[in-house]
């Protein structure tokens, strides 16, 4: 009898950004509420710097605090070089949803490149409920939100 060749997948760095990333943003749809149109949004833009640097490669999420009134899809974006970020809500809308959010905060590689971070984060700030980070989006305005971790 022959033997069979099993083959094994692995993923990459790159791999698991694209998996969180489609998650994070399509998971939400499955209860849509909204309609066609979705939910109202607001332009939702920042930068996030680390002990007065700006942080690249980090992806920010915008988490609706549903304690605090606000509910719906959460809003990603990753920052550029100079720590720049633009919220993005299930996938293709620019902005994040009105109203208050918790802010999470972590660092991925680039998700072009097998290389690790060149910086690192406190773990706190990857999780919404331990960051301490909070925002609050408002309709009609491009809202302007930095965050100055240490």
């Amino acid at each position: 009898m022959p033997c069979r060749r099993v083959r094994r997948f692995t993923f990459g760095k790159r791999d698991l950004f694209v998996v969180a990333l489609v998650l994070g943003t399509s998971l939400p749809l499955l209860g849509c509420q909204y309609g066609h149109a979705g939910p109202e949004l607001a332009e939702t833009v920042g930068f996030v710097t680390w002990k007065g640097e700006p942080l690249a490669g980090a992806m920010v999420a915008f988490i609706p605090d549903r304690e605090r009134g606000t509910s719906g899809p959460m809003a990603i974006g990753v920052t550029d070089r100079e720590g720049r970020y633009t919220l993005v809500t299930s996938g293709t809308r620019s902005g994040a949803i009105l109203g208050e959010h918790r802010v999470s905060i972590s660092l991925s590689a680039d998700p072009y490149s097998d290389m690790p971070p060149t910086q690192t984060l406190p773990m706190r700030y990857a999780d919404e409920t331990t960051s301490g980070l909070t925002a609050h989006v408002v309709a009609s305005k491009t809202n302007t939100l930095d965050f100055d971790l240490k």
